[in-house]
C-alpha cells in the first residue's frame, strides 16, 4: 500500500509539473501572439508629395513677363502633402535652390529671383496645413551695367523633405524661370518668334501669338502699330498681323494683349 501511494504522489508530481510548464508554455504563445498583433497595427507613415506652378500644373517653364527697370513681378508655386506622414519645406537646398540657366546673359541674373512668402522654413502635417503656396519674384536692378535689357533666366529647385532626415527628399521638381527686364511702357513677353521651317507656296499658313504687356502700374491706351521687314522685302508679302480696332485700353501689370501673325513663304527665286 506504501509503495501505491508513492507511486500515486509521483505521478501526481509529473502531472503538477506538466500542468504548470503547459500554463506557462500557454502563456508565452500568447504574449508572443499579442506582441505579433501589435507590430501588424503599428504602420510606418508613407510620405508622398507634389509640387507644381500654379495655375497649370504641367508648365515647366515659367515666363514672368516684361518687368520696367526698377519694379517687381510675382509667380506662384504650389506644394502638396499626399502622404500619411509630416513634410518639411526648408529655406535652403534640397528645399529651394536658385541657380544659373545654361542660356544666361549675364552670371548673375539669377540672384533676382527669390522667395518672397510664407516665411522658410515651414511643416505641411496633416491636420492644418497639408498644402501651401510659395511666392516668387523678379526683381528687375536699377544697374543697366551690370544687368543690361534684355530677357534673363534661371533654374528653381523645389523640394519637400523628411523632417526627421531633411536629407531624404520626398518631392522635387525643376523649373525654368524666364523674365524680361525693359526700360518700354509696353513691351513683348519674346524677342523673337521662332516658325522655324516652313515649305513655301504651303496651302497652310503657320500661325503664331505675340503678346504685349503694360509694364506700368496706370493704365495705357494703345492709339497705333506698325510693322517692318529687317531682312530684303520679297514680290509679295509673307507675314501678315492681326489688324485690331484701336485705341485699345491695356490695364497695368497683368493685362495682356495677342496679336496673331501668320507666315507663309512664297517661291520668288533667291530670297
Amino acid at each position: 500500500m506504501k509503495n501505491f501511494n508513492k507511486n500515486n504522489d509521483f505521478f501526481a508530481k509529473i502531472f503538477s509539473n506538466f500542468a504548470f510548464n503547459q500554463l506557462i508554455h500557454n502563456r508565452v504563445i500568447a504574449v508572443t501572439v499579442f506582441f505579433i498583433l501589435a507590430c501588424t497595427n503599428f504602420s510606418i507613415a508613407q510620405l508622398s508629395g507634389e509640387i507644381h506652378y500654379y495655375p497649370d500644373i504641367h508648365k515647366k517653364e515659367i515666363n514672368f513677363g516684361p518687368c520696367y527697370v526698377g519694379d517687381e513681378l510675382f509667380e506662384r508655386f504650389v506644394v502638396n502633402n499626399t502622404g500619411d506622414g509630416t513634410l518639411r519645406m526648408l529655406a535652403v537646398s534640397p528645399s529651394v535652390e536658385i541657380y544659373s540657366s545654361p542660356d544666361a546673359i549675364t552670371p548673375f541674373e539669377y540672384l533676382r529671383f527669390s522667395p518672397v512668402s510664407p516665411a522658410l522654413p515651414f511643416n505641411l502635417n496633416l491636420d492644418t496645413r497639408r498644402s501651401d503656396t510659395i511666392v516668387f519674384k523678379y526683381s528687375a536692378s536699377t544697374d543697366m551695367l551690370a544687368e543690361p535689357i534684355g530677357r534673363k533666366t534661371a533654374l528653381l529647385k523645389l523640394g519637400l523633405v523628411n523632417p526627421q532626415d531633411t536629407t531624404q527628399i520626398v518631392a522635387q521638381d525643376t523649373f525654368k524661370l524666364i523674365a524680361r527686364k525693359t526700360d518700354r511702357f509696353v513691351e513683348g513677353f519674346q524677342e523673337y518668334l521662332v516658325f522655324d521651317s516652313v515649305f513655301i507656296n504651303s496651302p497652310v499658313e503657320i500661325t503664331k501669338s505675340f503678346e504685349v504687356r503694360n509694364t506700368q502700374k496706370v493704365a495705357l491706351e494703345l492709339t497705333s502699330t506698325s510693322d517692318s521687314l529687317i531682312t530684303q522685302a520679297a514680290h509679295s508679302r509673307e507675314f501678315f498681323f492681326e489688324n485690331k480696332t484701336l485705341p485699345i485700353m491695356i490695364l497695368p501689370k497683368k493685362s495682356i494683349v495677342a496679336w496673331n501673325i501668320k507666315y507663309k513663304p512664297l517661291d520668288v527665286g533667291i530670297d
